[in-house]
């Protein structure tokens, strides 16, 4: 089984009901992550019906980390939208007339 955590959340910690083979935490690439986000692998031989109990996963996460990729995101296309105005405004060629703002 696998636990995909958002992006920055912190010291996990999983209350599971029944004993599991291997527990692995690596971290997964998304759309728009920097960093990945942390995931936890359950490996368990010869599950029963038994083993379908819910467990419960506790992780730590700041909220002002859901405001990060917005603010990138915003500033990305104002850098774009403010680069595509300036270009539109310059003459390219080989004319020898001054620029007009």
């Amino acid at each position: 089984m696998k636990v995909i955590f958002p992006e920055g959340a912190d010291n996990i910690n999983l209350d599971i009901p029944y004993t599991v083979d291997s527990i692995t935490e690596t971290t997964t690439k998304s759309y728009l992550d920097f960093v990945g986000r942390p995931t936890v692998v359950l490996n368990k031989k010869n599950v029963l019906p038994d083993h379908s109990k819910i467990f419960q996963a506790s992780y730590n996460f700041e909220t002002k980390d859901l405001f990060y990729k917005p603010f990138y995101l915003l500033v990305g296309f104002a850098a774009l939208f403010g680069f595509l105005i300036l270009a539109a405004r310059v003459e390219i060629g080989e004319s020898k007339t001054k620029l007009h703002w």
